[in-house]
């Protein structure tokens, strides 16, 4: 048993090394998915098993109300910048693979066979670090919030629903986008 813990932790710190390098490193954003997919396979989680069957509705829009609630409230303590290209590609990006890719490596990948409290604060910090030091804080205290709903509903389905939806949230309030409906309005 402490062997495997042992060998977990030295996964993780492994592929955050990796995962820093690979962030700092690669500019096309088309790799970087394909690097996180790289990294779930070293870190052995079971993608498939993780995603397939539903998720109940009840967990799902509790999960997407508890998250979502967080982030607003984050928000109005952590006001930040945003530096957002509103592309096609870029809102698929933030809003589908992000938050799957995110949930996989920073909820289910770090924090297999760990204490929950040593789970949720590494997990956290590097999700922090992952979005730059100017939101470290926020994103932070918004790791902690979706380990909380990982852990609480059961499912990384939980979490990655309340990740999109914050994230689909976000890219609908987003000036760029505002910008642009009301000229789609005139």
């Amino acid at each position: 048993m402490a062997k495997s813990r042992t060998m977990h932790y030295l996964k993780i710190v492994s592929a955050v090394i990796m995962l820093y390098i690979g962030l700092n490193f690669i500019d096309n954003p088309y790799l970087k998915y394909p690097f996180f997919v790289l990294l779930l396979f070293m870190m052995e989680v079971d993608v498939t098993g993780e995603l397939k069957g539903k998720l109940p509705f009840k967990k799902g829009f509790l999960s997407v109300v508890l998250f979502i609630g967080l982030s607003v409230l984050v928000s109005r303590v952590f006001p930040g910048n945003s530096r957002f290209s509103m592309t096609f590609l870029n809102v698929l990006s933030v809003v589908v693979f992000a938050p799957v890719c995110e949930e996989l490596f920073f909820r289910k990948a770090m924090n297999d066979r760990v204490p929950d409290v040593v789970g949720a604060l590494l997990s956290s910090a590097v999700f922090g670090l992952f979005h730059g030091m100017d939101a470290f804080l926020p994103t932070f205290i918004s790791g902690l919030g979706l380990f909380m709903i990982y852990r609480l509903m059961g499912s990384l389905k939980a979490s990655i629903a309340a990740h999109m939806a914050n994230n689909a949230l976000a890219v609908l309030t987003h000036p760029e986008t505002v910008e642009f409906l009301r000229e789609l309005i005139r």
